[in-house]
């Protein structure tokens, strides 16, 4: 199957005529506001209508050149460079430059059109290789390769929270700094689970850990940073607890006021 076939059945995908239309006049009015849309959109295709993409390619061009964009620079532009049509003139580009509601919030416009071109490429991709499985002119495996080779290749180039990169990228990267309540062994802001077998010490152990918070105590000859503790114990009942803290501190201190417990429910 050939790309223009794929582009025919590719016609009614969506986009946002709106979207792009405020992103393109608000080039045209503010250098704040392009700078933001190039930090978003890198491509024309990443725009739906044809004179939209020829226009986003002249505002490429103009910041690689280093040109100024406003309505006047950008019709010289297009003008110069052969790019100026029916539908794409000066009346066109003071028409975008109204439309844009405010400069403020492009970047939520510039995401918009982002979004609608990663829909219409996975469309793309889809389509495709639909007809290529379905006339057998694709195997299987070669269709799984080629949609991972495109994830992979959307993450990197929407700004994902999944991110790839190489060997020597990840180690170049030093660790970020990590906050302990207790140093190495119990993280900060962090959900931590005792696992173990049945009668081996895990709520001993957690009673230590909220101890040792609560009175800003050395654990194990490690650092510990002092904060409120709420111990929540839906095994052992108030006299067992209070047992278990006169056993492990040599005077419990009546008047502590940052660990709470509870047992079955009510508080101790």
């Amino acid at each position: 199957m050939n790309k223009s076939t794929v582009e025919q059945l590719n016609q009614s995908h969506s986009h946002n005529l709106e979207a792009e239309q405020i992103v393109l006049g608000a080039c045209l009015i503010s250098d704040e506001a392009r700078k933001q849309v190039l930090s978003i959109l890198k491509e024309k295709s990443d725009f739906y209508e044809a004179r939209h993409q020829i226009l986003f390619k002249s505002y490429l061009e103009m910041n690689n050149e280093q040109v100024p964009v406003d309505v006047f620079s950008s019709f010289s532009y297009l003008k110069d460079k052969g790019y100026l049509s029916e539908t794409l003139n000066s009346s066109y580009l003071t028409y975008l430059t109204e439309l844009v509601p405010s400069t403020e919030n492009i970047t939520y416009y510039a995401k918009l059109v982002q979004e609608k071109a990663a829909e219409r490429r996975l469309c793309e991709v889809f389509t495709r290789l639909n007809i290529g499985l379905r006339s057998k002119s694709i195997r299987y495996d070669k269709a799984i390769e080629e949609i991972k080779m495109f994830l992979a290749k959307e993450e990197n180039s929407t700004s994902s929270f999944l991110q790839l990169m190489s060997w020597q990228e990840l180690i170049g990267k030093e660790e970020p700094p990590s906050d302990f309540l207790i140093e190495d062994l119990l993280p900060a802001g962090t959900l931590a689970l005792l696992v173990g077998k049945p009668k081996l010490g895990k709520s001993l152990l957690a009673l230590y850990f909220a101890a040792s918070v609560a009175l800003g105590q050395n654990f194990w000859g490690k650092k510990v940073r002092k904060g409120n503790v709420l111990f929540i114990s839906t095994e052992d009942g108030a006299t067992r607890i209070r047992s278990r803290l006169w056993k492990m501190l040599d005077s419990p201190d009546k008047s502590q006021p940052l660990l709470y417990l509870g047992h079955d429910y009510h508080s101790v």
